[in-house]
């Protein structure tokens, strides 16, 4: 019945979005001998709460922390395997999204008044050190792989102004990025704004 002209995502208070009636609706509405004065509407967004308002973000945001380690582990040289392979993480900015908990099946929460996305940018370093000789390397020699990518939970359910933090879906970046710029790009165009968690009063 109604379309959002544009990007609907990540929108702030004082935003301007155009709401549409469909030419179904309009179609449906002239068959019974009526008639809109507009077809369309410009609307001012008002009334969404910041994002720090919303409780347990801090909890969620030392679970997103967590989330680089539990998916690389280090894995020490064995018996069979002829090196060590071991990894260092380097935190970048953190992004947030505002999602629709309605559009989403993670979470089947009839209650939920909306969802947000979480994540976190990381340089993951790997570093693989030989033990012993192989066909291809030698003992001593170490290799070093860097890749830029993001850690976080997707639409996480808000219920009584709080998250819900059960039956998570956690996300990890799939893009090759050159670095940590691109990283912020890519969330930038899935519709992240960057998100600084808001320090205690002194």
């Amino acid at each position: 019945m109604l379309s959002i002209e544009g990007d609907s995502q990540g929108l702030s208070n004082g935003d301007k979005i155009t709401v549409t009636l469909s030419d179904e609706y309009i179609d449906n509405m002239l068959t019974e001998g009526k008639a809109p004065s507009e077809d369309s509407i410009e609307i001012e967004v008002a009334g969404l709460k910041e994002f720090s308002g919303i409780g347990k973000i801090d909890t969620l945001l030392d679970m997103v922390a967590k989330l680089p380690s539990e998916t690389y582990e280090d894995e020490p040289a064995g018996e069979v395997d002829s090196h060590s392979v071991k990894y260092a993480f380097e935190s970048g900015k953190t992004y947030i999204r505002l999602d629709s908990a309605s559009s989403y099946s993670y979470q089947d929460d009839a209650n939920a008044e909306t969802a947000i996305s979480l994540v976190t940018a990381y340089k993951v370093t790997k570093t693989t050190t030989y033990v012993e000789d192989t066909y291809s390397n030698k003992a001593g020699d170490v290799e070093t792989e860097v890749r830029y990518t993001y850690f976080g939970y997707q639409n996480v359910s808000v219920y009584n102004g709080s998250l819900v933090l059960s039956d998570l879906y956690d996300v990890e970046g799939y893009s090759d990025n050159l670095d940590m710029d691109a990283v912020y790009a890519e969330l930038e165009m899935d519709g992240y704004t960057e998100y600084t968690p808001q320090q205690p009063a002194a």
